[in-house]
C-alpha cells in the first residue's frame, strides 16, 4: 500500500471521528430533551433515539476497525496502536456519558437523594479526562500523518 493511500485511510479516520463528535452531540441534545420531559418521561421515544444513536455508533467503530485492519497488514504499528487507543478511549467514553446521562436522570427523579447528584461531578470530571485522551490520540495521529 502506497504512502499516499495510508495517509487517505487515517484522513478517513479523522472524518469518522468528526461524525462520532457529531452523533455525542445528537444524542446530548435527544438526553436532555428527555429530562425536560420529567416526571412524564417519554421513555419508547428515547429508547428509539438511543437505538439509532448505537446504530450510528456501531457503523462508525466498524468503519475505524476496517481501517485498522488494513493498516496492520502495512505493518504501520504505530498508527494501528493509536487507532486502538482512539477506540478504547470512546468506548470508555460511551460507558462514562451512559453514566452521566443515568446519574443526571436519577438526580432529577430522587432530588433528595444525594448520593446520585454527588456522582456528577466525578463523572464530567472523568468524561473530560478521557476526551483530553482521545485529543492527544488524534494529535499523535496527526504527527504520524505528517512523519509518513
Amino acid at each position: 500500500m502506497s504512502e499516499e493511500n495510508i495517509q487517505d485511510l487515517v484522513k478517513k479516520v479523522f472524518v469518522l471521528q468528526e461524525q462520532r463528535v457529531h452523533t455525542y452531540r445528537v444524542f446530548d441534545g435527544h438526553h436532555q430533551e428527555y429530562l425536560k420531559s420529567a416526571p412524564n418521561y417519554d421513555f419508547l421515544k428515547y429508547r428509539q433515539y438511543v437505538h439509532d444513536v448505537t446504530q450510528e455508533f456501531n457503523r462508525i467503530s466498524l468503519a475505524i476497525i476496517e481501517i485498522q485492519t488494513q493498516l496492520k497488514n502495512c505493518d504501520k504499528k504505530e498508527l494501528v496502536g493509536l487507532i486502538k487507543l482512539l477506540q478504547d478511549e470512546e468506548k470508555s467514553k460511551l460507558e462514562l456519558t451512559a453514566a452521566l446521562q443515568l446519574a443526571k436522570q436519577n438526580a432529577i427523579d430522587h432530588p433528595h437523594d444525594e448520593i446520585g447528584a454527588r456522582d456528577i461531578p466525578e463523572l464530567k470530571q472523568r468524561l473530560a479526562q478521557t476526551v483530553e485522551k482521545i485529543n492527544e490520540s488524534l494529535e499523535e495521529m496527526k504527527y504520524e500523518l505528517e512523519g509518513s
